[in-house]
């Protein structure tokens, strides 16, 4: 199985999917932010806060008072 690094995936995930990855990094980022390669730093939390917009304006989410 090959793939190319840039190439683009669509996958379906879960609420609580999304959640461990978003621990899986912050567990990361914290661990390492001393060593880490500052650009996988901020990749991992720009990935991150693009998953949580997607969960908070996906059509489904109960969202308070409407919003």
């Amino acid at each position: 199985m090959g793939f190319t690094i840039n190439e683009k995936i669509k996958t379906e995930l879960t609420y609580k999917e999304i959640a461990l990855i978003a621990v899986a990094c912050g567990v990361y980022q914290e661990q390492f932010s001393e060593t880490a390669d500052k650009d996988i730093l901020r990749k991992m939390a720009s990935l991150v806060n693009r998953l949580g917009k997607e969960m908070y304006d996906h059509p489904d989410n109960d969202k308070p008072n409407g919003h």
